[in-house]
């Protein structure tokens, strides 16, 4: 069974340790990983570059990993830097509270004795904004922006210094881009979930074209050649994306990360005849450096790293999500436009609730339908279909995170 079916057996404790230890391992890193260093507090990213250095000799880049890194590094500074801007805006807001709201009742003529107590309440509060303004401006200090010198850059550049893949040909990159429409078409994995025409963008670079949709496919083929190479037995792939077309995910009680989606393990088994392949994301590779290796990393740094990579995960749902209700929303504006029968008024209660919950660009549009047209009867069955599944998104979306939050209690419960 192992023999003909390789590609679903997970390594089991023993072989992923051994792994580790072995000089044959090559660890190749994504660019997701690379990239959340910037969103780390200064230990983690310490405990990270401490295990690097640890496995120096057997780490390595794709070329495309290294590419996208540098087109995108400046952008994720910026949005990181942003923080800091909006937690000093959030604080503006508090000091307003009490400069204007508070103001506005005149507690002074009306209870002197309250506008005191008001009063004491401001002066303790700014205090402690003040203290707290201190430590985010020790925070902000530390972050990188765009126009200091980039320590973390500088840094990955020494230890990825002749560890990065070689520039592809414009040949062989076109060869990626009809064999990944194949592969897309039949939901072949890696990189299908970010086949589409809003993933349709091309840049280029060195004199080649690169089509942004099939990043994550020229990674995965760039990751197969260097695996060929003699030596090579174990291939560990970290990266933070925890899309399902790299790996294997299902939900009981709550969405389980088995592993790397077993046409993966098969392709670079048959292709490149190495061992095993395994992914980690960023804070179990922090955890294996640390029980592992022996390499000191602190657990805020694992917790760290976790937060970070479930927060990635929480926008990239919710622009799925949210792509997916601008999909169904528009078929039904389509439907009701078409509609131009009898009367009908529309609940306000149900407009104010698809108000409240869908993106208010796609409810806009209902401005644009008159209601006093539409046939009574069928905008009733549409009003219940829309109600189901305005009850399903909201379920689906508060519950969904936690659900992955869960995980690792439900893991150690069983």
């Amino acid at each position: 069974m192992r023999d003909k079916f390789q590609g679903f057996y997970q390594p089991n404790g023993e072989e992923i340790k051994a792994a580790w230890e072995d000089k044959g391992t090559l660890f190749v890193f994504d660019t997701s990983t690379l990239l959340n260093i910037y969103s780390y507090a200064e230990q983690t990213r310490t405990d990270f570059f401490n295990i690097l250095e640890k496995l120096q000799d057997q780490i390595w880049l794709p070329y495309h990993v290294g590419l996208e890194y540098q087109r995108r590094r400046l952008e994720v500074i910026k949005e990181e830097k942003n923080i800091f801007l909006k937690i000093h805006n959030c604080l503006k807001k508090i000091e307003k509270v009490f400069e204007s709201d508070f103001k506005k009742l005149s507690l002074k003529k009306r209870f002197p004795e309250l506008y005191k107590e008001t009063k004491e309440l401001h002066e303790k509060i700014a205090l402690a904004i003040d203290s707290y303004s201190a430590r985010v401006k020790e925070w902000d200090s530390k972050q990188p922006c765009v126009r200091s010198h980039d320590v973390i850059r500088e840094r990955l550049t020494t230890i990825f210094a002749g560890k990065v893949g070689c520039i592809p040909s414009q040949a062989w990159l076109d060869n990626i881009y009809e064999e990944g429409k194949q592969r897309f078409e039949n939901k072949v994995p890696p990189g299908y979930m970010d086949y589409g025409p809003k993933k349709d963008i091309t840049f280029s670079y060195a004199g080649l074209l690169y089509k942004s949709a099939f990043s994550d496919l020229i990674i995965w083929k760039q990751i197969i050649q260097e695996a060929r190479k003699e030596g090579i037995k174990v291939v560990i792939f970290i990266t933070d994306d925890g899309k399902e077309d790299w790996l294997y995910i299902i939900n009981s009680r709550g969405k389980k990360k088995i592993g790397p989606r077993a046409e993966l393990r098969e392709e670079i088994y048959r292709e490149a005849s190495v061992n095993f392949f395994i992914i980690y994301n960023t804070a179990d590779f922090l955890e294996a450096g640390r029980s592992i290796l022996e390499v000191a990393v602190q657990e805020s740094s694992i917790q760290d790293a976790n937060t970070i990579f479930q927060r990635n995960l929480a926008e990239l749902y919710n622009e799925r999500l949210d792509r997916q209700i601008q999909n169904n929303w528009s078929n039904y504006l389509t439907n009701l436009s078409a509609i131009n029968l009898d009367k009908f008024k529309i609940d306000e209660q149900f407009k104010a609730n698809l108000s409240k919950y869908f993106n208010n660009k796609y409810f806009n549009q209902l401005n644009k339908i008159d209601f006093e047209k539409i046939w009574i009867d069928f905008l009733n069955n549409y009003k219940a279909q829309l109600n189901n599944d305005l009850k399903n998104y909201i379920l689906h979306k508060e519950t969904n995170l936690r659900n992955d939050d869960d995980n690792d209690e439900s893991d150690e419960n069983e």
